[in-house]
């Protein structure tokens, strides 16, 4: 093995929690669904402004991860929009365009 990383051009994975927050800095709260609106963001969170990062995603292994460690968190907790599970975050390009749905 060369020690390479490959990259999967088709990533996978599940949408765990949504969250969003009409304030920025705060807390998100978990919600059953959202509106996403194409160069907007999620509906009704406070970083559908037109920012940087409009929908910001955080791995279900890293609030796993702290949890093990002895920290008291949820989804949302870290301010993510979308909480993922099968989906390794941290090695997605930047500017990575996801499908949601089928």
């Amino acid at each position: 093995m060369s020690g390479k990383r490959t990259f999967n051009p088709y990533p996978s994975g599940i949408i765990v929690a949504v969250s969003v927050s009409d304030r920025k800095g705060v807390v998100k709260h978990n919600v059953p669904r959202a509106l996403l609106k194409v160069d907007h963001g999620l509906e009704g969170d406070a970083h559908a402004e037109g920012g940087h990062r409009q929908v910001s995603l955080l791995s279900l292994a890293s609030i796993d991860k702290m949890v093990a460690q002895g920290a008291k968190v949820k989804p949302g907790d870290f301010a993510e929009n979308l909480t993922v599970d099968g989906l390794e975050v941290m090695t997605l390009p930047v500017g990575t365009h996801l499908r949601v749905g089928k």
